[in-house]
């Protein structure tokens, strides 16, 4: 249940995030309700709802996810493999 759930968030922060109508402070708004719905998960957690990580970050505890035509969604772990920041850019 939860997977179907974080699934969803997933499909439509890439939905919004593809349509050109929608503004920088709703783009923000869903940020924030991804990092809301994955908050206090361990990576074995996120690992085991997205499958592994299309990469792996160096210097830094985090994965990095492709996730459609450039997006990617990068979530930062704490020293004990706890999600504490996710971040979500496009790549050229």
């Amino acid at each position: 249940m939860k997977r179907k759930h974080l699934v969803m968030i997933l499909l439509f922060l890439v939905l919004c995030l593809g349509s050109c109508q929608k503004s920088g402070k709703a783009f923000l708004n869903d940020t924030k309700k991804l990092m809301d719905t994955v908050k206090g998960k361990t990576f074995e957690e996120i690992h085991e709802l997205l499958g592994e990580p299309d990469a792996q970050l160096s210097g830094f505890f985090g994965d990095v996810y492709s996730v459609s035509s450039g997006l990617e969604i990068v979530f930062y772990y704490d020293g004990n493999g706890i999600v504490e920041r996710v971040l979500t850019s496009f790549v050229k």
